[in-house]
């Protein structure tokens, strides 16, 4: 429409440049903001029957395939790094971070940055030594040695959780209601069974 006005008004020249703007540059910006929104960076700790890499490459796990069906379902491509809760720089680069991730007691104040959304419950065990290990890797370590600890005590209940940066609000409650609506239609029950027994 300017681009006619500008054109009527004798002024061909103005008229060409701010079709080229209006129609070449202003899509190439929708273009990228698209691009942009549709990808996740994710950080993951390689948990056993969480997220674990294949030796082929790939993935496996319950958690990596909930985030795999939610990113489908979303049209969204993720982007994996595996990362240490340790590695600051690196955590600040991304959207979620997910693998085992439950509250001890020990990163509780790291983990108020970011907005949580519960995943699977499990429970903690402590050994005489105040040394705290979540379910999966207890069960994971169990197979590895070959053998059962009964130093460990039951401390109760508690949740893996993925943590999602503070900002992207929106994904975080995609993905509590996608994880509602996978509890309900059995899908949920399906990847717990399959990944851990």
């Amino acid at each position: 429409m300017t681009s006619g006005a500008y054109l009527l008004m004798g002024a061909p020249d103005v008229s060409f440049a701010s079709l080229a703007l209006g129609a070449g540059f202003t899509t190439f910006v929708f273009i990228i903001s698209v691009r942009k929104t549709g990808k996740i960076k994710v950080g993951y700790i390689k948990t056993p029957y969480l997220i674990d890499r294949k030796d082929a490459g790939g993935f496996t796990g319950f958690e990596y395939e909930l985030i795999s069906e939610f990113a489908k379902e979303q049209k969204l491509d993720l982007d994996f790094e595996a990362i240490t809760l340790e590695a600051e720089s690196k955590l600040k680069r991304l959207d979620l971070l997910m693998g085992g991730l439950y509250d001890d007691g020990t990163h509780t104040v790291f983990f108020e940055t970011w907005n949580k959304v519960q995943v699977l419950e499990t429970r903690l065990l402590k050994n005489e030594n105040g040394e705290i290990i979540d379910l999966m890797r207890y069960k994971h370590k169990l197979m590895q040695d070959g053998y059962y600890d009964y130093e460990y005590d039951n401390l109760g209940k508690s949740y893996y959780f993925f943590l999602i940066e503070k900002s992207r609000t929106e994904l975080a409650d995609s993905l509590k209601e996608f994880i509602d609506r996978t509890v309900e239609d059995g899908r949920f029950e399906e990847w717990v069974r399959r990944n851990l027994g």
